[in-house]
């Protein structure tokens, strides 16, 4: 993961490469994302492996922080280059030095895991014989009640929780900057306080499930977002209250394409567009 990180800072330009460019960011990002599923799931195990029964929701929360605590500092180190030179220089060249700077936390995890040992439930199933020597093959597809254990957890509780948490962070930032035009540098600060006073409750609400139980603080979680990011037909919920702090009426987002790249191009109306005809200046100057 910290590897395909690393080379999105060196991934040639558009320019240079043309569509090779967008198909290596692609690639990087896939092996990304397969990275992260195995270390975030491993972590999370290998901590549960550690700690009591009883406490394991406390424990593991920290875990949870790690998702957060990292999108938070790596607003923080791009504020902090954004900093040191003009917006023109991090746009051509300035924004791949957070992905190169990246490496250091790759040394310094190497490290960390080259120190650290097996759990003791691990160690006591190998010594005992009991480790599969295939276990995709064995025990997660081949056998129907696992199988049916993993699309559950996989569609009934993790999918759930992941769309709560990109929309709660990622699409919030991507909301304020594209379609309420609030300023790059504004908007990642706003989502950087945010993401501060949020952290504290994942070790509150792992405390929590260790005593009421898991479900019942997913349940309530999923059910929270789903009613206030915005309650569905009305123009109440988290969303619609900041578009309307952002005092900029939009109702609608107009839908272009680069001639050149493909790449579609999002441009909020407001309340002078009409949704049915897109009979609105800035609707038409596009046309």
């Amino acid at each position: 993961m910290g590897g395909a990180t690393a080379l999105v800072g060196a991934l040639p330009s558009y320019a240079k490469a043309g569509w090779l460019s967008p198909i290596i960011l692609i690639a990087l990002r896939v092996l990304q994302g397969l990275a992260l599923g195995g270390e975030y799931g491993g972590a999370a195990v290998y901590v549960a492996e550690h700690v009591p029964d009883e406490k394991r929701g406390f424990y593991t929360s920290f875990i949870q922080i790690t998702a957060t605590l990292g999108l938070f500092l790596s607003i923080a180190v791009i504020l902090g280059t954004q900093s040191q030179m003009s917006e023109a220089a991090f746009k051509d060249w300035g924004w791949r030095y957070p992905f190169l700077a990246s490496l250091l936390l790759v040394i310094i995890s190497l490290y960390i895991r080259l120190r650290m040992k097996e759990s003791p439930i691990f160690e006591q199933i190998k010594t005992s014989g009991m480790r599969s020597a295939a276990p995709l093959k064995e025990e997660a597809f081949t056998v129907p009640e696992n199988f049916k254990r993993f699309l559950i957890t996989l569609f009934g509780a993790t999918a759930g929780q992941g769309v709560v948490w990109y929309t709660g962070q990622f699409f919030a930032l991507f909301f304020m900057t594209t379609m309420l035009k609030v300023p790059a540098r504004d908007a990642n600060i706003i989502v950087a306080k945010a993401l501060l006073l949020g952290m504290p409750l994942f070790v509150l609400f792992g405390w929590l499930s260790d005593r009421v139980g898991r479900k019942k603080i997913i349940m309530a979680g999923l059910i929270l977002a789903a009613l206030s990011y915005r309650v569905p037909g009305t123009d109440i919920g988290i969303y619609p209250a900041m578009q309307a702090r952002g005092r900029n009426n939009v109702v609608h987002v107009d839908h272009t394409k680069n001639k050149v790249t493909g790449a579609t191009v999002l441009t909020p109306q407001n309340s002078g567009c009409d949704r049915q005809t897109y009979n609105c200046p800035g609707c038409q100057q596009r046309r």
